[in-house]
């Protein structure tokens, strides 16, 4: 709802099980989605892998650098 009422659209919502580190199905629909930033709610080695898995498509792609299309994790520590 806040989303909505902000003016943006959820453009998609997946869920893996935890500890699945294939992440490519994830980066794949992002890029062709191409959001404005990407809300990381995966845990543990999920989490590790998608961020791994999102720098490389920054590399590649201008778009999903983080300056242009950064990711938002509530799920990490600086621990």
């Amino acid at each position: 709802d806040l989303i909505a009422d902000a003016g943006g659209k959820v453009l998609g919502e997946r869920y893996l099980p935890l500890g699945e580190a294939d992440v490519s199905r994830l980066i794949a629909e992002i890029q062709a989605t191409r959001p404005d930033f990407v809300l990381n709610n995966l845990i543990g080695s999920s989490s590790y892998a998608f961020i791994a898995a999102y720098a490389e498509l920054a590399e590649r792609d201008p778009h999903f650098r983080p300056e242009r299309c950064p990711i938002l994790s509530c799920n990490l520590t600086e621990c």
